[in-house]
């Protein structure tokens, strides 16, 4: 059905630098982690003088009501073209998209976003393009998270099929010019899986950050949208295996979840010390009291958004080898930071709760990871060099 949708939807104007990013939706940054990262690489492609357009596939699927909880204005703010159907009008479906493609011109770069939505269009994109570059980004690879949490919860083979996920992703990976990774292990792997692929690591990024206190800090936070079945499951899992005892060495500490659509059960959780907040447009009052944040993540994939962001906040993280997987630490990070098992994570945890001079330590090196490791200028410059090895002129 979708390659219809593209047979005529393009003028024969060309430009050298439009680029048109395809993806299931418009970033939310105040949202979801994917989204912080989709807008650096943005960002970045724009500092590199690409003018950009932006499909959201999905949205010609939507109702008005749920279009208008995804706004536009993160892109139209940078000058960023929408490919949508308007707010006001009903779910469009194929022709909605060809109707909104129409005016679009010959582009010199498609990146396609996640094998189960942009990997979906890249066949008829290919065959209009045929001179276009095309770089796979699949902020993860989902085979890798399906098959994992097949392990971890047995049921969960009811409803997913990581034989198929992969056998979509490698072909994606064989098919495009380029795909981008933000895990180093996934770079790895992904090398193994396709060998004549290129294959191109790029770092999560965050802003410059600054040197933070101890002062007024206390509680343990967990950031992360609920939507995403491992949040889900990380949750249960601290709550069942590791807080009880944890809580019972550190009676006066809070433990704060953020984050979108949280469980009925952790909704209808009742203690003094356990605070559900749902969603946060705004994490500073929050993260101005936490003394750290937990990643006990038992499955996933791809490199973890909630672990930069609280480095790049100076607030220690503790978290799973599966939540540290695909990231550079130092031997400190590594020491302090990264549990083996549930008696190693409420260790961590503890340490951090009471060594202050420990806590000043991990928060400068978190600090200096980001820096170093996870500024915009790093993920621009990594991007220039993949772009002119792709013969794409970018701006000096």
């Amino acid at each position: 059905m979708l390659p219809k949708i593209f047979q005529k939807f393009f003028s024969t104007s060309s430009s050298t630098q439009h680029l048109l990013f395809v993806d299931c939706d418009f970033p939310r940054p105040q949202h979801d982690a994917g989204s912080v990262e989709t807008l650096a690489i943005l960002d970045s492609l724009l500092s590199l003088g690409f003018t950009i357009s932006f499909l959201a596939l999905g949205r010609f699927f939507q109702s008005p009501k749920e279009r208008n909880n995804a706004p536009d204005f993160p892109l139209t703010s940078r000058g960023i073209q929408c490919l949508s159907p308007s707010g006001s009008s009903p779910p469009t479906g194929d022709s909605g998209i060809q109707e909104s493609l129409s005016a679009l011109p010959m582009i010199s770069t498609c990146i396609i976003a996640r094998s189960c939505c942009g990997g979906l269009v890249f066949t008829p994109l290919k065959s209009r393009f045929t001179k276009a570059k095309f770089i796979f980004l699949p902020h993860d690879l989902h085979f890798l998270r399906e098959e994992r949490e097949v392990i971890t919860s047995p049921q969960a083979a009811q409803t997913l099929t990581p034989q198929n996920t992969k056998k979509n992703e490698i072909q994606l990976l064989q098919d495009c010019d380029a795909s981008l990774f933000f895990s180093q292990h996934e770079v790895a792997l992904a090398k193994t899986l396709a060998p004549k692929a290129r294959i191109q690591y790029i770092p999560l990024t965050r802003p410059t950050p600054t040197p933070t206190t101890l002062t007024n800090r206390r509680d343990i936070g967990f950031i992360g949208n609920f939507s995403h079945r491992p949040n889900a499951d990380a949750m249960a899992f601290f709550l069942a295996d590791i807080w009880p005892s944890l809580h019972a060495q550190h009676p006066d500490v809070i433990l704060h979840i953020i984050g979108e659509n949280p469980p009925a059960d952790l909704s209808e959780a009742h203690s003094p010390h356990l605070k559900i907040h749902g969603h946060l447009p705004d994490l500073g009052t929050v993260l101005s009291t936490l003394r750290l944040t937990i990643a006990p993540l038992r499955f996933g994939a791809g490199a973890k958004g909630k672990v930069v962001s609280s480095l790049a906040a100076g607030i220690p993280c503790v978290m799973t080898e599966i939540a540290a997987e695909g990231m550079s630490f130092s031997p400190a990070l590594t020491q302090h930071c990264i549990a083996k098992n549930t008696e190693d994570f409420q260790h961590l945890c503890s340490s951090l709760l009471t060594r202050d001079v420990l806590w000043h330590e991990i928060s400068q090196e978190g600090l200096s990871t980001i820096s170093t490791h996870h500024s915009p200028d790093v993920l621009r410059a990594t991007l220039a060099q993949l772009l002119r090895s792709l013969n794409l002129p970018t701006r000096p």
